[in-house]
């Protein structure tokens, strides 16, 4: 088998993704405008781990058609276990083993890695796997369900065209068409090249509030 390169691989990355921002695109509805509603489910997902995923995650949880995929025996366990593991002030060494298919990268790395960062439990968490191809992947989906959900623009368009979004900024500098999100501005940049006629810009802003709020 040809051994993979560093390009190959970032190609590949990027590929998944993309893949991922297109599956939360199609599959999740916008949360209604409601400060309320909004400030209702703040509270309640500081101490409430299983209404967290199931909310903010209904293209992992849901089929389809919308109706839930269902919890087995391991996600019910996973639900108390791993709240009480994080807030039990001296840490407790867990170890369990599921057969393939339990979504168990899924619920540990993605769902709860992101509720104890958005909960303000942890700052500093360490994503370990028998490849570093791997654990690259795992975070890439950490990063993209991170950004698709903030205070950040969902999609911009250009006369209908939706342009490039980039994560890096020397990247997004290097591009001559796309749009940046900087957090230390808290600003949305946008760049293309002069149409010299009328145009129109469309940056959409969807009602996400998974780490904005």
């Amino acid at each position: 088998m040809a051994r993979m390169t560093a390009d190959d691989f970032r190609a590949e990355l990027a590929a998944l993704a993309n893949g991922l921002r297109r599956t939360i695109e199609a599959d999740c509805a916008s949360f209604p405008a409601d400060a309320k509603a909004s400030a209702q489910r703040v509270r309640r997902v500081q101490g409430d781990f299983p209404f967290f995923r199931r909310t903010y995650f209904p293209h992992y949880t849901r089929r389809k058609d919308g109706t839930p995929t269902g919890d087995s025996a391991l996600h019910l366990w996973l639900d108390t276990a791993l709240p009480a593991a994080v807030d039990n002030p001296e840490g407790i060494r867990q170890a369990c083993a599921a057969p393939r298919g339990e979504a168990k990268t899924t619920f540990v790395d993605v769902f709860f890695s992101l509720w104890c960062v958005v909960t303000g439990r942890k700052r500093y968490i360490l994503l370990v796997a028998d490849a570093f191809e791997q654990a690259a992947s795992f975070l890439e989906a950490i990063k993209v369900e991170m950004i698709a959900k903030e205070k950040s623009p969902f999609w911009v368009t250009l006369d209908g065209r939706k342009i490039e979004h980039f994560i890096n900024r020397r990247k997004f500098d290097a591009a001559a068409e796309g749009w940046y999100y900087s957090q230390s501005k808290k600003a949305v940049e946008v760049k293309y090249a002069n149409p010299a006629k009328d145009h129109e810009l469309t940056v959409s802003f969807e009602q996400f509030d998974l780490i904005g709020m």
